[in-house]
């Protein structure tokens, strides 16, 4: 880790690092960083699972051994070079979501995952990227459901406080490749957390449009942050106008009067955020959602896509081809036999 990061987890361990208690947390995490790392992918995920049920499941008598940012991070550590060192297919995808479950609980968890990743981005090749692009999507989940449930216990303005995406922003947008990934997975991942068919979702739905607008803030106010043209291009096309066309799909079914509500209302927060900041991006981005095609035309279209009859189907079985349609049951049989 660099010497940036020591003094940033530094300055939040709050208690004496010469303490009995401290030093026995402290041999923990060197034990486990050490056995996670072996060589034998199979150890690895019994290693990680062993560690996590034990001291991070709400049922353990251990659950609370680790409590400092800094101890999350050297634990992440470990978890970063066991993905690393693993293959998808053999125990990756167990891993991470084995370690989603607990950033699902533990928010200092996720802080220190993002943390690491910022750290450790631009170290990752080609042949590995696949698996943390996987990682950060997992993530970006935790994250989202983390928002959508601050955002449900806020009761009034006095209680709003910094939300964790936001501190989380603060600390990742200097990395460049960190926040186009980002930007790309987040407005998939927003409506599956807040579309999904839990039962416990249902608040989430019926304040559909308040819940996405407080979803949408903190990656706007990016914008009067970031310098990097690639990273607000992102944010325009890939947040901003990709979460206007994704309420429009027909596979979601949000009514049209709610999609232009959230329409309206996103134009008026982008023309907060400009009178505030003068942003030149906020203001190519309310730009770019005027000249775009209106609501109006999006649902016409999805109105027509529902209506549109089905295609047919060809499927080749064995020397037959087989043409299935709607009401027929015709085949037609091999070239040069007569009908």
């Amino acid at each position: 880790m660099t010497k940036r990061l020591k003094v940033d987890l530094e300055d939040h361990n709050e208690q004496d690092p010469n303490s009995k208690e401290t030093i026995q947390r402290k041999v923990l995490i060197k034990r486990f960083v050490q056995k996670v790392c072996t060589p034998v992918s199979e150890k690895r995920l019994q290693v990680l699972q062993q560690f996590l049920k034990k001291h991070f499941d709400k049922d353990s008598t251990d659950s609370n051994t680790f409590s400092t940012r800094k101890e999350y991070t050297l634990i992440w550590k470990g978890i970063y070079y066991a993905i690393w060192s693993s293959e998808m297919g053999k125990g990756c995808e167990e891993m991470i979501e084995e370690v989603g479950l607990v950033c699902d609980r533990n928010h200092g968890m996720i802080e220190a995952a993002f943390m690491t990743l910022e750290y450790e981005w631009e170290g990752i090749d080609s042949h590995r990227v696949d698996k943390f692009a996987y990682l950060l999507r997992r993530l970006v989940s935790c994250v989202v459901r983390a928002q959508v449930e601050a955002q449900l216990s806020v009761t009034s303005q006095e209680d709003q406080q910094e939300d964790i995406l936001t501190r989380i922003l603060l600390k990742i947008e200097r990395n460049n490749g960190l926040m186009v990934h980002l930007c790309v997975v987040y407005i998939e991942e927003v409506f599956k957390v807040i579309l999904s068919d839990d039962s416990d979702t249902k608040e989430r739905k019926n304040k559909f449009v308040m819940t996405l607008l407080y979803l949408m803030k903190p990656l706007v106010s990016c914008l009067t942050r970031v310098h990097d043209e690639r990273v607000c291009e992102s944010i325009l096309k890939d947040v901003v106008l990709q979460s206007v066309i994704e309420m429009t799909q027909e596979q979601y079914d949000i009514k049209g009067s709610q999609v232009v509500k959230y329409f309206s209302y996103l134009k008026k927060m982008l023309e907060a955020f400009y009178d505030m900041t003068q942003s030149k991006w906020i203001n190519k981005t309310l730009s770019r959602l005027n000249d775009s095609t209106s609501i109006e035309l999006l649902l016409e279209a999805r109105e027509i896509q529902k209506k549109k009859p089905r295609e047919r189907k060809v499927v080749m079985t064995g020397d037959r081809k087989k043409r299935t349609s709607r009401g027929t049951g015709k085949r037609l049989v091999k070239l040069g036999q007569k009908r």
